[in-house]
């Protein structure tokens, strides 16, 4: 989103203006070296305003970027255990072999025949064995489960005793065999899970909308501040102008009233003047003293001077 346009040029200049100012400042008063981007952002709330948003966008996108990288870490976690439990089959399976290998032997070195019944009895028991076993579907009837009491009654033969011990083990393996392949059922629902839900929801596009909103909000906010600083600079422009106007207006009354003043005094020397012709008419007509006359005439003439000198600094004043 661009915002700086050349509508709003004035309060630019006016933040640019006082960043400088407030820059120069800084220096003189202080020995200590200051950043430039430091004072830029002591001095101009705009800059200070954007670094802000950016910094809270840059947070939203990191922890997100964040919280991926985590979950990316659980998921190979959970991986590698699947695999640690797949090694773990494969090892009880291969003990497993080498007790079906054992109790092969044993028979062998009892010399007990396949078909016979010690061995009939043998296979009756393992089956009872194998029916306890989790997760087995091994079922035994109710004939078959009587059986196993009359045996067990009767009591085991040497080779079926340690053949039955060869079982249990088999049995302890195989229980670990079924708990380990739910647990990898476990892991793998997991997975799944989890890329299920990165399906629905897109914690990284989520963030960069989420950034891009608060930068834009940013902007909107930029753009009223730089336009009731551009305003602002207007008015004091105007506020300016108009005091200078009324200061002009000012010097113009004065001005005029000095002219007038002026014309006042111009009025009272002419009407002066023509009081001197009529006393001096009048005293020739009473045929007065003439050197009386002519005191009272230079001494009428010295005011009109003064008068004159008046006229003449009105002019001047004027013509300033």
């Amino acid at each position: 989103m661009q915002v700086r346009n050349n509508s709003i040029f004035v309060g630019d200049e006016t933040r640019t203006n006082r960043a400088a100012d407030g820059k120069s400042k800084g220096q003189n008063s202080s020995s200590k070296s200051v950043s430039g981007a430091a004072l830029t952002e002591k001095f101009d709330p705009i800059a200070a305003k954007r670094k802000q948003a950016r910094k809270a966008a840059m947070k939203l996108i990191g922890d997100a970027f964040e919280n991926e990288q985590k979950i990316d870490k659980d998921l190979d976690s959970h991986r590698q255990k699947i695999r640690e439990l797949h090694g773990d089959i494969s090892g009880y399976r291969e003990e497993i072999k080498n007790i079906r290998e054992s109790r092969e032997l044993l028979r062998n070195e009892y010399g007990i025949d396949e078909n016979s019944e010690e061995e009939r009895q043998l296979k009756l028991l393992e089956k009872e064995a194998d029916s306890r076993t989790k997760g087995s579907k091994v079922t035994l009837t109710r004939e078959e489960m009587n059986e196993v009491g009359y045996i067990r009654a009767k009591g085991l033969t040497e080779y079926q005793h340690r053949a039955m011990e060869l079982k249990e083990s088999e049995r302890y393996y195989a229980d670990f065999i079924y708990d380990a392949e739910n647990d990898i059922k476990t892991e793998n629902a997991i997975i799944s899970g989890t890329k299920i839900e990165r399906l629905k929801h897109s914690p990284m596009l989520d963030a960069r909308e989420q950034a891009e909103t608060i930068m834009e909000s940013a902007e909107k906010e930029i753009l009223g501040m730089l336009y009731e600083e551009g305003k602002d600079h207007i008015d004091e422009e105007q506020e300016k102008k108009e005091e200078e106007a009324k200061a002009q207006r000012e010097k113009k009354e004065e001005l005029e009233e000095k002219i007038e003043k002026a014309k006042e005094k111009k009025k009272e020397q002419e009407e002066f003047t023509e009081d001197i012709l009529e006393t001096v008419t009048d005293r020739e007509i009473e045929k007065a003293d003439i050197s009386g006359a002519q005191e009272e005439i230079k001494e009428m003439m010295s005011k009109m001077k003064l008068l004159e000198e008046d006229v003449k600094g009105a002019a001047i004043d004027k013509e300033i």
